[in-house]
């Protein structure tokens, strides 16, 4: 191992970890940031985490705030229309749900 080796194990170093705004860190830089802490200082787990990163459909940020504005007024209710509550999902996750 060269010099150049460990930029790829220093988190800071990555392409996608600064955002554009000086001082922040995108969510995957975050996320990369809390799995390097993990790894270093976190309890020893015996067991395997399993991850799925499936593709989401792209949600327009009108229906995304009207479904927010929804479950904040509690207009609407879970577990009394199932089948309006199956379509919403897949409206946000499409297949990965």
């Amino acid at each position: 191992m060269d010099v150049e080796d460990y930029v790829l194990f220093d988190v800071e170093s990555d392409p996608k970890y600064e955002n554009v705004n000086p001082g922040t860190v995108t969510v995957e830089g975050f996320g990369r940031e809390c799995w390097d802490y993990e790894q270093n200082f976190g309890k020893k787990r015996k067991e395997t985490i399993f991850v799925a990163y499936p593709h989401l459909p792209n949600v327009t940020a009108k229906k995304l705030l009207r479904r927010i504005d929804e479950l904040r007024r509690g207009t609407s209710k879970f577990g009394w229309n199932p089948k309006q509550e199956e379509a919403d999902l897949k409206e946000f996750f499409g297949n990965a749900w």
